[in-house]
């Protein structure tokens, strides 16, 4: 079986992590590989942008993937047990208390998207990301899935898992354009 991951930010690396956990044991053969708009690495993790605030239930998920993810986050990041929300004049909007270590296992922690995404390029072998693989069109054939890039190349895939973001293309070859996201 061969999965095509769309997208390499930190939803498509999670996926692939969690498959190659689970899918190591399978009988037969499983390849998994992630193709990522963006040209390299570093030109992915310097604009991914924003914070994130990871809760004890979210490094929980992470690190039944790899502990050493979760490590590596945790190292990187600072904790934070309650976030406070302020208007553009600071006038207190509220107060959100996450959860604590002592109870989940997990504490709260703060840190950049960035850092979550270099997390998650740890372990990954060389090969099993194509960088500067922008895809055109997803399309299903008689024998799976075809994902043609902008390059003109093509992969075929038995399955095809959409983690390309906010203006998906994997999505659009499902739905159509009937669901587009859009600001609220």
């Amino acid at each position: 079986m061969k999965i095509a991951i769309i997208g390499g930010g930190i939803s498509g690396l999670s996926v692939y992590h969690a498959l190659h956990k689970h899918l190591s044991e399978s009988a037969s053969p499983v390849t998994v590989k992630v193709f990522e708009s963006h040209a390299s690495p570093a030109t992915n993790t310097s604009t991914i942008g924003g914070g994130l605030g990871l809760a004890p239930n979210g490094l929980r998920a992470i690190s039944s993937i790899s502990m050493r993810i979760a490590d590596y986050i945790q190292e990187h990041g600072f904790r934070g047990g309650i976030m406070t929300f302020r208007n553009s004049s600071g006038t207190l909007l509220g107060r959100y208390w996450s959860g604590r270590k002592e109870r989940y296992g997990f504490g709260h922690v703060l840190l950049s998207r960035a850092v979550v995404h270099e997390a998650l390029l740890q372990d990954i072998p060389a090969g099993a990301v194509e960088w500067g693989k922008k895809v055109s069109l997803v399309r299903e054939t008689a024998d799976g899935v075809e994902v043609e890039f902008e390059d003109g190349t093509v992969e075929k895939a038995d399955l095809v898992i959409g983690a390309d973001g906010v203006k998906s293309i994997v999505r659009e070859a499902i739905f159509g354009k009937e669901y587009q996201a859009q600001y609220e």
